[in-house]
C-alpha cells in the first residue's frame, strides 16, 4: 500500500500528539503552573527513588503516613498499594538538607486522638535530630481535635476535609458547612486542604481560609483558568501536583 505525502503527515503528527501527551505525565513543568512555581509541591512520594527524583524540581513533597500502632511503626505507604516496609525515620534521614529543608506535607492516616501523642513521639525527635525548621513541615489528618498536639508543638496543620461535599444536595452540603464553620470558629489556625474540585465550594464560604490543594486528575486544559484562579490566590499555601518518576513508580 502505498501512503501519500498528506496520509503520512497525519501519522506522523498522531504520533507526535501521543508522544507528547505520554511525555506530559512525566514533566515537573505544566503549562497551568507557569509563573507560580514556588507554590508547586508534588504528590505521593512514597518511595526514597521518588524522593530523589522530586527533589531535583520541587521545594516541598507530599507523603503518606500509616501508622501501625501494634509495631509503633511509621510506615510510608498509601493503601491499598504493597507495603515496602520504608520507615519515616528512614525516609527522613534520606532528605539531603545540607544545602536547604524542602517543605515536607505529611498525610496521616487514621489519625486520631488516642494515637496522635504516640505519632507525635515518634517524629518530632526524628525532625529536632536534623534540626528541621518545624514551620516548613504541614501535618494533615481527617480528624481537627487529633491535630492540635502538632499545632501547639511548633508544626503547621491542615484538616482533610470530606472529598464528597461537591456531591451533596443542599441540605446534607449546609449541614456540612456548618459544621466546618463551628470548627473554623474553634480552631482558627488549622488551615482546610481539599482537592481543587471543591476549591469554588469552599472560597464560596469559607473566602479567607488558609488552604492547601491538591490538582490532580485535572485536564490541563478544560481546568486551565481553575488552575490559574487557585495559584494566584494569596491564601493557598501549596499546591499538590503529580508527578510521574521513571524511578520509584508511582507509589
Amino acid at each position: 500500500m502505498i501512503i501519500n505525502k498528506k496520509t503520512a503527515y497525519i501519522i506522523v503528527l498522531i504520533f507526535i500528539v501521543i508522544g507528547a501527551r505520554y511525555a506530559y505525565k512525566f514533566t515537573p513543568y505544566r503549562i497551568e503552573f507557569l509563573g507560580y512555581y514556588d507554590k508547586i509541591w508534588t504528590h505521593r512520594v512514597n518511595s526514597l527513588e521518588k524522593q530523589e527524583a522530586a527533589l531535583l524540581f520541587y521545594k516541598g513533597i507530599e507523603f503518606d503516613l500509616d501508622y501501625i500502632e501494634k509495631r509503633n511503626f511509621l510506615d510510608i505507604n498509601h493503601l491499598p498499594a504493597t507495603s515496602i516496609h520504608l520507615s519515616f525515620e528512614k525516609y527522613l534521614e534520606n532528605i539531603n538538607t545540607t544545602t536547604y529543608y524542602p517543605y515536607l506535607w505529611l498525610d496521616i492516616k487514621e489519625l486520631n486522638t488516642s494515637n496522635n501523642r504516640k505519632i507525635l513521639n515518634k517524629i518530632q525527635p526524628i525532625f529536632e535530630s536534623k534540626n528541621y525548621p518545624l514551620e516548613k513541615v504541614l501535618i494533615e489528618g481527617m480528624e481537627v481535635e487529633a491535630l492540635q498536639i502538632f499545632k501547639n508543638s511548633g508544626f503547621k496543620t491542615s484538616l482533610y476535609l470530606p472529598w464528597y461535599l461537591n456531591d451533596l444536595n443542599e441540605n446534607e452540603l449546609l449541614a456540612e458547612i456548618e459544621n466546618l464553620k463551628k470548627i473554623e470558629s474553634k480552631f482558627p489556625d488549622t488551615a482546610f486542604s481539599t482537592s481543587y474540585s471543591q476549591y469554588k465550594l469552599i472560597r464560596k464560604y469559607f473566602p479567607d481560609k488558609t488552604l492547601y490543594v491538591w490538582i490532580v486528575g485535572h485536564h490541563p486544559i478544560k481546568d486551565y483558568f481553575l488552575c490559574r484562579k487557585i495559584l494566584k490566590d494569596d491564601k493557598v499555601q501549596a499546591v499538590l501536583s503529580p508527578y510521574r518518576s521513571y524511578k520509584g513508580g508511582n507509589r
